[in-house]
């Protein structure tokens, strides 16, 4: 049985869990195959759950403990390893990686310097090294690049999810033929639908990083933004809904927003992020910060306005053919245009059925990606 190790997901962030279902999923019909997560990402209920291994290593590769928990394992009899689905870091058979976005500058080098010293060993014990579609970037330090260039040069596949991430990588490693783009590739995980969301409704998903990772211009002006947004679909005639979709530092900022209307908005969330979907696909519109909530309505039909804090949200809005909704917080009026406009029967149709027509290329090239991987992996299984 082949074992792959999967990093960069998680089960608290609900674009990071998107990503890990959808790689699963797609795994999930090859034979003798598993994945494995770090025993430090979730609990076992939850690996168990989502059909994973749990792999003896800590997440932030600290190379001697790592190297103690090894050690140790290796007197732990394979039967029993097995038995409890445990594996050693010696088991793998090659490496995934599903981060999103993490290997930037606007994250510690550390994040870098990591993957550097990981591909490297997993590329010198002959098992594939593999990013799936994600973004990247920008490197602007020499240190950055020649790390950024040490991945690549370790690595089979590295698909990023847009073309200034492709630069980005390009810039930093040269061009090389395992450098590719792919789109996100959470569009093909399925919407759960279990309850009715009214068709009048226009979700606020908001960010925490939107604070904390913006120009403190930016950062000022992000509540009073989502509050005006809360306004302009009521004026509308729509009802505005605060929807958290990862709990980590959102709810706080949807509090504050709470604070500044005169009428609270209702507020709804989910620890399934399929269900976020399966609601996120029956809204009116939504206005969004969080990359995944974005991605889930856009590829379900459902109209989008993007507030971001990088590239990838304006990247991403240009996919679906809707780079002027890419705003900002100083776009007052154009946000409410763009949510005027989805009062407009006439308007909202033709906005759904040109996201469809989007959507279905954007998928189709998320299953082109899918065939160049297993090409990679399998082709010597044909």
């Amino acid at each position: 049985m082949q074992v792959f190790e999967l990093q960069g997901v998680n089960f608290e962030n609900k674009g990071a869990e998107l990503m890990l279902r959808a790689t699963q999923e797609h795994f999930a019909s090859v034979p003798n195959l598993k994945l494995a997560l770090p025993f430090r990402i979730g609990s076992p209920a939850q690996r168990n759950s989502a059909g994973l291994l749990h792999l003896l290593a800590l997440h932030r590769e600290p190379p001697l403990l790592n190297t103690v928990i090894d050690t140790a394992s290796w007197f732990v009899p394979g039967a029993i390893r097995r038995r409890l689905g445990v594996c050693r870091p010696a088991e793998m058979s090659g490496l995934i990686d599903a981060s999103g976005f993490l290997y930037s500058d606007q994250w510690p080098i550390g994040n870098l310097e990591l993957q550097a010293r990981k591909a490297a060993r997993f590329k010198a014990g002959g098992k594939p090294v593999i990013y799936l579609p994600q973004a990247f970037g920008p490197f602007k330090s020499e240190r950055a690049r020649d790390l950024v260039a040490t991945i690549v040069q370790h690595s089979d596949l590295v698909f990023a999810r847009d073309k200034i991430s492709y630069e980005h990588l390009v810039g930093a490693a040269g061009q090389q033929p395992q450098i590719r783009i792919a789109p996100d590739f959470t569009n093909l995980v399925e919407a759960r639908i279990t309850k009715t969301i009214p068709d009048n409704v226009v979700f606020i998903v908001p960010n925490a990083r939107m604070i904390d990772k913006s120009p403190p211009a930016v950062a000022e002006r992000y509540v009073s933004c989502l509050a005006q947004v809360a306004s302009s679909a009521r004026d509308a005639g729509l009802d505005p809904v605060i929807m958290i979709h990862d709990a980590i530092g959102d709810r706080a900022v949807g509090e504050s927003v709470q604070k500044l209307l005169g009428q609270p908005l209702a507020e709804m969330t989910h620890p399934d992020p399929q269900v976020l979907k399966g609601w996120l696909a029956q809204a009116r519109g939504v206005v969004g910060s969080r990359f995944h909530a974005i991605v889930s309505a856009l590829s379900s039909g459902t109209p989008a306005i993007a507030l971001g804090w990088s590239h990838k949200y304006g990247e991403l809005m240009a996919d679906y053919g809707l780079a002027h909704l890419n705003l900002g917080v100083q776009d007052e009026e154009k946000l409410q245009a763009a949510i005027a406009a989805w009062a407009d029967r006439d308007q909202y149709e033709k906005q759904k059925q040109d996201l469809k027509l989007a959507s279905n290329k954007l998928k189709a090239m998320t299953k082109d990606m899918w065939k160049a991987v297993d090409d990679m992996l399998f082709a010597t299984r044909r």
